[in-house]
């Protein structure tokens, strides 16, 4: 009898608590998983050159959108589900939609064309909370790991209609190419909510 393979996505804006959702689950599913942020691998070569010039700033963010697009074609190249994996975000969705936020339309038409050739989920959910609970889990950071802090994070307290503006177009984007779950965890903490993105999957918890 062969065993089920889970390919779980968990999409979202920073501070909706991906990782530590893709942590629990990990921990407390008593299967093995290979938690994957962003691409579709742990060693992609190409991601790992731009960490190392993105600091830089050689290159604007049009000349870093084609070298992301390059990665992602790699990894859909080389993608093979033969473990569990969850997917911590989507490079893809998140290209689209920062890409379309800054009008470079050539980049938007090449991620888009990717769309039909990249793996599709088993379950996708997409992770939103209100601002005030965005706002408490970001004053958190800042208190705890300031170091893990972006400059999305940052919008959430400078400028809250951006963040929720890219919070609505990654949100359409995941539900219109993969048929995201919306769940707000706005009243849920990161257990329950963990818990919930299990039961949807049919994973059975260590304890039962």
């Amino acid at each position: 009898m062969n065993k089920k393979i889970y390919y779980l996505h968990i999409e979202g804006m920073d501070l909706a608590g991906k990782s530590t959702i893709a942590d629990i689950i990990s921990r407390q599913s008593g299967l093995r998983w290979k938690i994957y942020n962003n691409c579709l691998s742990q060693n992609n070569v190409i991601q790992q050159f731009i960490k190392q010039i993105r600091d830089s700033r050689i290159y604007d963010d049009e000349i870093y959108g084609y070298l992301y697009y390059v990665t992602l074609f790699a990894d859909i190249k080389c993608f093979k589900l033969k473990e569990n994996v969850i997917q911590d975000s989507m490079l893809l969705l998140r290209s689209i939609n920062y890409h379309r936020e800054k009008n470079n339309n050539d980049l938007v038409q090449l991620f888009k064309k990717l769309v039909i050739k990249h793996p599709v989920p088993s379950v996708s959910v997409y992770l939103t909370t209100n601002m005030d609970s965005r706002k408490k889990r970001l004053l958190n950071r800042i208190e705890g790991n300031p170091k893990q802090l972006t400059k999305n994070d940052m919008l959430i307290l400078k400028n809250p209609a951006k963040f929720e503006k890219r919070d609505n177009g990654l949100k359409e984007l995941s539900q219109k190419y993969f048929n995201s779950i919306i769940l707000d965890t706005s009243d849920m903490n990161e257990v329950e909510t963990a818990n919930y993105v299990m039961n949807l999957c049919n994973i059975r918890r260590k304890t039962e």
